[in-house]
């Protein structure tokens, strides 16, 4: 019972720091935004120390991951297809949402990771390299060490369940059906073959459907 209990407060304590690493996020990109008002010049060292941090932080945690990271191209496809499909399933979603809520579809929906990249960087390329790379730190944080956690403490229907959860609440926003089915489609992928890959190209993938349509 105690290293239950023990379990759950970490998970707990987890989830804290994450919210409170993106309110840090969301400041910093605010801050960017005044500089770049008031001092253009100064935001070129912003965009870069963020960009590299990006690139180290997944390569730590790649380096530390649970699960490994090959490349196959089975594993690739299957990825890449559960991404195209996630992204449909929860588009036919907002849009089944918008019908009965008068609510705007994704498409047109207002994404502040995505509009903060918009404006920081005018780059296609490094756009699409920043929403590949956000994406493969969120599945080295919460595939390969919070799933692999939670799996190790309960069942595996438990563990896909509770790290789906968690993976919503680090987004928290509207959208909790989309996040947590993503979340658990992500995770079965991870442990169904045991590599990081088809997860990390599922998110990308899903991510840069959802920038490029509501860019339309």
């Amino acid at each position: 019972m105690g290293t239950f209990v023990y379990s759950i407060l970490k998970c707990f304590i987890f989830v804290i720091t994450c919210n409170m690493s993106r309110k840090f996020q969301q400041i910093y990109v605010q801050k960017i935004h005044v500089v770049k008002e008031r001092a253009p010049n100064k935001i070129l060292w912003g965009k870069i120390i963020f960009f590299c941090s990006c690139v180290v932080s997944v390569i730590i945690l790649y380096y530390f991951s649970i699960y490994s990271t090959h490349f196959f191209l089975k594993d690739f496809l299957i990825g890449f297809f559960c991404g195209i499909a996630v992204f449909f399933i929860n588009y036919s979603f907002s849009n089944l949402k918008s019908v009965l809520k008068s609510e705007e579809t994704i498409s047109n929906n207002s994404i502040s990771s995505f509009s903060a990249l918009d404006s920081l960087y005018s780059s296609l390329l490094v756009k699409i390299c920043l929403i590949i790379l956000l994406a493969s730190l969120e599945e080295y944080i919460f595939r390969s060490f919070i799933l692999s956690f939670l799996n190790v403490h309960f069942s595996l229907v438990t563990s896909i369940i509770l790290s789906a959860i968690i993976f919503y609440v680090i987004h928290i926003n509207s959208k909790a059906f989309e996040l947590i089915f993503m979340g658990a489609v992500f995770a079965v992928l991870t442990l169904h073959t045991d590599n990081m890959l088809p997860a990390i190209i599922a998110h990308s993938s899903n991510n840069l459907f959802v920038y490029f349509m509501r860019k339309k």
